[in-house]
């Protein structure tokens, strides 16, 4: 349920949250603080810096990944290729529609999306797309002993304070400041 929710109700979920117990406040600002300016890309796969995304900054095949058999479905034999007449192995040792033949002989492969052959860069060109998955950050990862961190209001319980708290956190975290 919380992978759906959008940026804006997640925000205003926090905010709620932070107004009524300082606690989760105080915790909101740490997290915040710590959290890596770095994401993973949900189409490329690579780590990306999230001040530093470019329109063009992601290239990947828009083809569908098969979490089941961990592979792209549309990145297909095709048994035409000239280099599956060049491996004397096929069929005895080695089975040409498989994860292996995809890892090692790419070449033997044609992406359904564009037609191209083999581990080519992608044909879909935008900015990287963060997976949360896929961050490094876990509530569990920042126990009790973490370094000190100044709380700016510490003393406060207001719904203001709060907001400028996590949103002033959440800008400094994602412009490097």
């Amino acid at each position: 349920m919380l992978e759906a929710v959008s940026g804006t109700d997640a925000r205003k979920v926090l905010f709620a949250l932070c107004r009524e117990d300082e606690r989760v406040r105080r915790r909101a600002v740490d997290l915040l603080q710590k959290m890596p300016r770095t994401d993973v890309c949900a189409n490329c796969k690579e780590k990306f810096d999230v001040n530093r995304n470019a329109p063009d900054a992601c290239r990947y095949h828009p083809g569908q990944y098969d979490e089941f058999h961990s592979q792209y479905r549309d990145f297909e034999l095709d048994e035409d290729l000239e280099v599956w007449g060049t491996i004397d192995d096929i069929g005895q040792f080695y089975e040409m529609d498989s994860e292996e033949s995809r890892a090692d002989v790419p070449e033997g492969f044609r992406w359904s999306c564009c037609q191209r052959v083999g581990d080519v860069e992608g044909c879909q060109e935008e900015q990287h797309v963060a997976v949360l998955e896929y961050t490094p950050l876990t509530l569990g990862s920042f126990g009790e002993g973490n370094h000190a961190v100044e709380i700016p209001g510490q003393q406060s319980h207001g719904k203001r304070k709060a907001e400028e708290d996590i949103v002033g956190i959440a800008q400094k975290t994602r412009t490097g400041s």
